[in-house]
């Protein structure tokens, strides 16, 4: 259940029109979720800035060429979120394991959400029903 989890959504590596964000943003208001953008430059600081806030849950968008939900390798809360976006998405994701900064150091569960860029904004309703149900 998303209601009242606070949620921080990064798409600094994403063009600013996508309208894959804006499109998530809207799903998650609607499912309950206060969501912040993180317009901080620097991963540091945007961690740091998400772990200040006390954010539940922090998504970090990527384009690919093919879907990928990263979740660190050790948080069992962050490998049942991911399996379940990734497997609703349209065609479905792969939910990876991977140590990366943002992933290992993020007080809350933190997902890196890697879709190709023209992903149909519908992708942000799997993401959104998927971390909803994961919750």
């Amino acid at each position: 259940m998303l209601r009242e989890r606070a949620v921080s959504l990064d798409f600094s590596s994403c063009p600013a029109s996508s309208s894959l964000a804006s499109s998530l943003e809207s799903a998650l208001v609607a499912a309950g979720a206060r969501v912040e953008k993180r317009p901080e430059v620097e991963a540091t600081d945007r961690v740091r800035a998400s772990n200040s806030r006390g954010d539940d849950l922090y998504l970090c968008f990527r384009p690919a060429k093919a879907g990928a939900i990263q979740h660190y390798a050790s948080s069992a809360r962050g490998r049942t979120l991911a399996k379940a976006v990734a497997a609703r998405l349209v065609p479905p994701a792969t939910a990876v394991e991977s140590g990366e900064y943002i992933l290992s150091n993020t007080a809350g569960t933190a997902l890196v959400v890697s879709l190709p860029l023209e992903a149909s904004p519908d992708a942000a309703i799997g993401i959104a029903v998927g971390l909803s149900l994961g919750l």
